[in-house]
């Protein structure tokens, strides 16, 4: 009896130990080659992406931290992302906290919440026994309109620019939360003109077994105001949502710059599964262009429907099916494009498991103002990976256009 005993508190002991610190690194290439044919296929770029990222357990939490960069063709190394964090974290009576430092993305489930990659801090914990919850943030916006890579060597730079903000979640009772934010920018080198400094929101959720409502309105504190609503129902073989937006034209980003464009949505998306190994789904929206809307047919919506079949032959072989539309002639630049796709996956079993995969795919595209950009392109991809050595992946792909 005293054995079994000692045996139950080792064992209980041992499940209460830290995990071990685990150490990733990832590197792959990606060149770019031209020619008439394969014979003479030339190679006109070739850049590597390197990762790394250490995660474990520590007795004040979860810590994680990760850096990423690339080599060019010129032999040039920059570092665009390094983050680190604690998560789950715990010191005195402070539980359930999480801290994020150097790159991060402030993420709030609400809507016109801003949207920026930042360097800086962040800070997100619960209170009141998880009834409130709040995250705050500040940092610094990354450097360049469309990159963050550095031209030179090095580490990606930040501009003279800062967005600092807090969100706040109220639930008072499991089925229903309401949440809000805050956000300012400040700094002389923000995008201009700068319009609006600060942008707030507010929103509610409200769950009742099957069904799910959603509610959310943004204020650029000028004059305009934009609005986003959710209902859903989720059964056990089916799930039903509609989502409808109205983003003001004339809505302005505290990032600064002239306001992006506004627009009226509506989208209906469908999950089906009728037996456990085959999934149906498809995706519909309707959108009217507020900005960059056709000249020629004002009011006119752009329309894009996506359909996907996912049939899992056996734990082995899976095939899935895919059809796109997109009409886009209530758009400035009207086209339609119409994307047919077959994909076969297959696991073999040699020396390793080997995950494969074929792929075919036809694309068509009508341009009405630009006929010179009508094409019809057939294309087959298809790809290997494999587990090398513990937890070292390869990872193989070809793509071919016909």
């Amino acid at each position: 009896m005293e054995q079994l005993l000692a045996d139950a508190q080792e064992k209980l002991r041992q499940e209460n130990l830290p995990e071990s610190f685990k150490l990733s690194y990832s590197i792959d290439s990606d060149s770019f080659m031209s020619g008439r044919g394969v014979a003479d296929l030339q190679r006109q770029s070739l850049n590597y992406g390197y990762s790394s990222s250490l995660i474990g357990q520590t007795p004040y939490g979860n810590v994680d931290a990760a850096v990423a960069g690339n080599r060019t063709s010129s032999g040039t190394y920059r570092v665009s992302n390094v983050r680190a964090g604690l998560t789950n974290g715990h010191y005195d009576q402070f539980k359930d906290f999480t801290i994020r430092a150097l790159d991060f993305t402030p993420v709030f489930p609400s809507y016109g919440f801003p949207s920026s990659d930042l360097r800086g801090i962040l800070l997100s914990a619960p209170m009141f026994n998880k009834t409130l919850s709040y995250t705050s943030f500040w940092g610094a916006i990354p450097g360049g309109d469309f990159t963050q890579l550095a031209q030179s060597s090095g580490l990606s730079p930040t501009k003279k620019a800062w967005l600092e903000g807090i969100g706040v979640n109220y639930k008072p009772a499991r089925y229903i939360n309401f949440k809000s934010f805050y956000a300012h920018s400040y700094g002389p080198e923000r995008s201009q003109p700068v319009l609006t400094s600060d942008v707030s929101g507010f929103g509610m959720d409200y769950l009742l077994g099957h069904f799910n409502l959603d509610a959310q309105m943004a204020y650029d504190h000028l004059e305009s105001i934009s609005y986003s609503a959710m209902a859903s129902m989720t059964l056990p073989k089916l799930r039903v949502g509609f989502t409808t937006t109205d983003s003001d034209k004339k809505f302005a980003s505290l990032l600064g710059g002239n306001p992006g464009g506004g627009s009226m949505n509506q989208a209906l998306t469908i999950n089906y599964r009728p037996v456990s190994d085959v999934t149906i789904s498809n995706s519909f929206s309707a959108t009217l262009d507020k900005v960059f809307g056709n000249p020629n047919e004002p009011g006119r919506r752009n329309y894009n429907s996506n359909t996907r079949l996912n049939w899992e032959i056996d734990p082995h072989n899976e095939l899935q099916l895919g059809y796109t539309f997109d009409d886009q002639i209530g758009s400035i630049s009207p086209a339609v494009v119409e994307t047919k796709e077959v994909t076969f996956r297959k696991k073999i079993f040699l020396f390793r498991k080997l995950s494969t995969f074929l792929s075919y795919q036809n694309s068509k595209s009508k341009n009405y103002s630009s006929p010179a950009q009508d094409f019809n392109n057939n294309r087959i991809i298809a790809g290997v990976s494999a587990r090398l050595l513990y937890d070292i992946y390869g990872y193989y792909r070809k793509e071919m256009n016909l």
